[in-house]
């Protein structure tokens, strides 16, 4: 069964982490940038089943008021079909909606995309099998949506993705986290609560695997703490929660990351000890760690003097 986790304290932060991951990618926040690579963006969906795009040439407040005004717009219905005509399209952002339905399988034919972003919607059914054509994709965000079935191993074959979100849906079965492997790009993975057990083989060999900034993991239905995290350097953000992770911190995970991490959470496992713990903690860079409900003992570490570090946990047992 998967964990859910309301923890509104986190959620602004996961969310500025995310974006920032984002906009690390290109600048695909920057409207400069969006203009001189002329992004076709989509303006408008129905209820009218019609689409208008704009080609994004001239730099001027009208452009730039579609751009801004791209998503939250209360779009509805199904997104339509005659979407994959527009085979120049390159930025398909429509995130923050109501829309519903299934992900239409002519969105195959939209070879020359680069980013998806449909998070925030009521989408249902499968990822269709056909988005192995996307070859190009480096941005797929389907994030908190109502997604189902088993991830399909085409998003596999999207060997220039460098941000994956599949978080928040409702899929099944299990994934075997090798596979990530061949996304040698890939740098942000969100995989946080959306249905699927996450199979680690500990015997990999942990030195070819491609460097994470952000890594969702919560509610994947792990025992332990992953072996690979040992070679990750580059983290930004690490969220384990809402695992079935028993017993104790293994000591090797306070060298993780220290000059990178900036969140962490550990919050709703069965975590009883912090382990051999350094006195100070050891991460310069650490914003917030959440240890809420698990039924740790022990000290805590002492976050630097000179780092504001938001500590959470429900715990009588713990003392600094």
């Amino acid at each position: 069964m998967v964990k859910c986790k309301h923890l509104e304290h986190l959620a602004d932060y996961w969310f500025v982490l995310r974006i920032f991951a984002l906009n690390k990618l290109r600048k695909w926040l920057s409207f400069e940038d969006l203009l001189f690579q002329k992004h076709l963006i989509i303006k408008e969906m129905l209820q009218r089943s019609t689409c208008f795009f704009c080609n994004l040439d001239q730099p001027n407040a009208t452009v730039r008021s579609r751009v801004e005004n791209l998503k939250v717009n209360t779009f509805k219905g199904h997104i339509p079909s005659a979407l994959g005509n527009l085979i120049q399209l390159s930025f398909l952002h429509l995130t923050d909606n109501e829309l519903t339905g299934p992900i239409p399988f002519e969105l195959a034919n939209l070879t020359q995309l680069t980013h998806i972003f449909l998070f925030h919607n009521f989408i249902s059914g499968q990822i269709p099998f056909g988005l192995m054509n996307l070859t190009k994709l480096f941005v797929l965000d389907l994030a908190g949506d109502n997604l189902a079935g088993q991830i399909p191993s085409s998003i596999f074959n999207l060997v220039n993705l460098e941000f994956l979100d599949l978080s928040s849906n409702n899929f099944t079965g299990k994934v075997e986290f090798d596979k990530f492997d061949k996304l040698n790009k890939l740098t942000s993975l969100y995989i946080s609560n959306c249905g699927v057990s996450l199979i680690i083989n500990e015997t990999s060999d942990n030195t070819t695997l491609q460097k994470f900034q952000n890594l969702g993991l919560g509610s994947c239905n792990l025992s332990k703490f992953p072996n690979f995290l040992t070679t990750q350097n580059e983290l930004k953000s690490l969220d384990l929660g809402a695992n079935n992770i028993h017993g104790q911190v293994p000591e090797w995970f306070w060298n993780v990351s220290k000059e990178n991490l900036e969140v962490i959470d550990l919050s709703y496992d069965f975590l009883t000890s912090l382990g051999r713990h350094p006195i100070l903690l050891p991460w310069t860079r650490l914003a917030i760690i959440d240890l809420n409900s698990d039924n740790l003992q022990g000290s805590l570490p002492i976050p630097p003097f000179s780092t504001p570090v938001r500590l959470q946990h429900h715990s009588s047992c713990l003392h600094s």
